[in-house]
């Protein structure tokens, strides 16, 4: 916890930054003024929580239609085609569909997925906080070794999981708990997810389309030849390839536009079951080095327990957690691309008052708790694997 002045920020900063190039800069430029102009239109009118998720939408379907009709007309001309050039034309086709076709939605194959009867204290309080917030309580759940905690559509679209961190969730304490599991099932309240298994095909479809037509990894070679080819060979992919990047990352804006507004709403949903307060403390703990985690490193790497490092490690000072706040707004902290700053998030859940909270009974918490410590053991060999080999 470094020494920093208040009054003129000496010290706030830690110094790291991440390299960006001119594409990647000019993306974050516009989702920046973007997040700020929807953080001054909710503080004037906070009740305006309806996302916008036309323009992303009909780009994404627009993508998936041309992509049909091209898999369409290729077939086509395949059967008019005889003798061996329809055979080999059908088999051109199949291996793009087989290329291209959307891919199932799995949980990664680390999650631990838990039956209900297993987890009684835990699907009591996902049931009452998804009654809180409005929305549909998810049919799955599941922990992780990661530090983090989202919802996702599975297969198709049609069932939905809520897959919760397990070291994150035995760092935060109890209000904490209830805005983080409030602003993910917030995101179902929204059909967040629905939304995003149309977007998430189109995304994926260009970006398989942008790595077949300029794959890397062409190799190195010495042949003066060889090199002015393949020079050539590069401006023409690009000719190609670049309509194509350009789409991509005109949908990426789109969604980055949606999904930013879509967590603000979800903040605002989260602070119904756990009030503001714990809005507030929950987002300020993203901001700096995660609890407790410099002390589990240590216990992996000594073969100590690493959730009773995390449980118990020393939480930042009120001062400090001033200064990671402060620094987190001085470099513009996000979550990822799809977050609006967490300075502005920060900003709109202090504005928030208790009007219309309906906080979730503790017991609840308590035994969702009692049934997450349960399953510490199976995933402990895990996280300490991750934490000994630095995997976050």
């Amino acid at each position: 916890m470094p020494p920093w002045c208040e009054h003129c920020d000496w010290g706030v900063r830690s110094g790291s930054s991440t390299a960006r190039g001119v594409v990647g800069r000019q993306v974050d430029a516009s989702l920046r003024r973007w997040a700020v102009r929807l953080h001054e239109r909710l503080v004037r009118d906070p009740d305006s929580v309806t996302p916008s998720r036309r323009p992303a939408l009909v780009l994404a379907v627009a993508v998936l239609l041309v992509a049909v009709a091209v898999v369409g007309l290729g077939l086509w001309g395949a059967l008019l085609l005889d003798g061996w050039w329809r055979v080999a034309a059908l088999a051109f086709w199949a291996l793009v569909v087989w290329e291209f076709a959307p891919r199932p939605t799995r949980l990664d194959t680390y999650a631990l997925v838990v039956a209900d009867d297993h987890v009684p204290g835990l699907r009591a309080l996902v049931d009452d906080v998804a009654r809180r917030v409005g929305a549909r309580s998810p049919e799955v759940l599941a922990v992780e070794t990661d530090a983090n905690a989202y919802v996702v559509a599975l297969g198709y679209g049609r069932r939905q999981a809520l897959v919760v961190g397990l070291p994150l969730w035995t760092t935060l304490d109890p209000d904490e708990r209830v805005a983080l599991l409030g602003h993910e099932l917030g995101h179902l309240r929204s059909r967040d997810t629905s939304t995003g298994v149309v977007l998430g095909t189109a995304d994926a479809l260009l970006a398989r389309a942008v790595r077949v037509l300029h794959p890397d990894g062409v190799g190195d070679h010495d042949d003066i030849v060889v090199l002015a080819s393949e020079a050539v060979g590069n401006v023409l992919q690009r000719m190609v390839v670049w309509p194509v990047a350009l789409l991509r990352l005109l949908l990426v804006r789109l969604s980055a536009q949606q999904s930013q507004h879509a967590e603000y709403v979800a903040d605002r949903l989260a602070a119904r079951a756990s009030g503001p307060q714990g809005l507030v403390s929950l987002l300020a703990s993203f901001a700096g080095e995660p609890r407790g985690w410099t002390a589990a490193e240590v216990a992996a790497r000594t073969r100590q327990d690493p959730w009773v490092a995390l449980e118990t490690g020393t939480r930042p000072t009120e001062r400090e957690v001033r200064r990671r706040c402060r620094a987190g707004e001085l470099e513009e902290h996000r979550v990822d691309a799809s977050h609006p700053p967490t300075h502005l998030r920060l900003d709109l859940a202090r504005r928030m008052t208790d009007e219309g909270t309906d906080r979730v009974d503790t017991r609840l918490v308590a035994a969702a708790d009692d049934d997450l410590r349960a399953l510490r053991p199976e995933l402990t060999r895990q996280l300490t694997d991750d934490l000994v080999h630095g995997r976050y």
